[in-house]
């Protein structure tokens, strides 16, 4: 919907605003007064959803019906001494009823060297061990909900690997669709009753998930040590936010996409699955049997 989709946009304002301190003043978080001590909170992001017409629970809209609230933390929260008495950032992640961890292969070595440079989106402007940050969320998160250090969490923990395009022919299939699937409700060709709707594939999400899972143990081992070892259900889900090359602007030097040519892939299959997982009847899926 960009107004001039041709033209190269930077990507600039998405890498800024990691920095949670600056975030502040982006609304991102929000400060409260307690007397004399200021309290920083992060924001949560509030959505209602509810089953419409045409969804194969509508008569049970009232009961399915929810408001979903989401967090979104940098990775720069989860440093050493950025979770305080007066910044409590991350505590929320206790009481979440799905976790998502969001890696980056590009900003691996191991992977860099196995992305070409004419496959998808250029590579992220720095390399970083990503894997400490997951283990200082495990970690917090035991501490903040009472469990022990070997207790895992019963909660589903979402990898999602960002950036696919530019390495997803490293796995051992191509790519599939939107994992969508038509449903039929009713038997007889005739039945004038029978209705159609889409229903979530979480088949092929998991079997992705165990294709994404094995290039990880080959290439990135800890990362997958360190999620498996924190929750007792892990799912890898590979996606990507604009789905084209990035390329740098001859005029101004920063990295940039032209907003015309993106082509999202799987970006909200983490959010469905997590529902799919924590709430039953509100997003229409195929038995995992079938």
């Amino acid at each position: 919907m960009n107004a001039h989709p041709d033209t190269l946009t930077p990507l600039r304002e998405l890498i800024d605003k990691t920095d949670w301190k600056e975030g502040i003043s982006k609304n991102l978080y929000q400060s409260v007064q307690f007397g004399t001590q200021t309290v920083t909170y992060a924001l949560p992001f509030l959505f209602s959803m509810q089953p419409q017409s045409g969804h194969p629970n509508y008569d049970k809209a009232d009961k399915l019906s929810r408001i979903v609230c989401l967090f979104d933390n940098a990775g720069e929260a989860f440093l050493p001494g950025q979770d305080t008495t007066s910044a409590p950032v991350t505590r929320h992640m206790a009481h979440s009823r799905a976790l998502m961890f969001v890696f980056d292969p590009t900003q691996d070595s191991r992977f860099r060297k196995l992305c070409t440079e004419d496959k998808g989106s250029a590579s992220a402007p720095f390399v970083a061990r990503q894997e400490p940050i997951l283990q200082e969320a495990a970690t917090r998160i035991r501490r903040y909900s009472g469990l022990r250090q070997t207790e895992k969490h019963n909660r589903p923990l979402i990898v999602v690997l960002t950036k696919s395009d530019a390495w997803s022919h490293l796995l051992e299939e191509d790519d599939p669709p939107e994992p969508w699937r038509e449903v039929k409700t009713g038997n007889a060709k005739n039945d004038r009753s029978q209705s159609t709707f889409h229903a979530l594939d979480t088949n092929l999400i998991e079997r992705r998930s165990q294709a994404a899972r094995s290039l990880m143990l080959k290439v990135c081992p800890e990362i997958v040590t360190a999620a498996e070892g924190f929750a007792e259900e892990v799912i890898y889900v590979p996606a990507s936010a604009v789905g084209s090359r990035a390329e740098v602007d001859q005029a101004s030097g920063l990295l940039s996409i032209r907003p015309g040519e993106t082509k999202p892939y799987w970006v909200t299959v983490p959010y469905l699955y997590a529902l799919c997982r924590t709430t039953s009847g509100l997003v229409p899926s195929l038995s995992r049997k079938s």
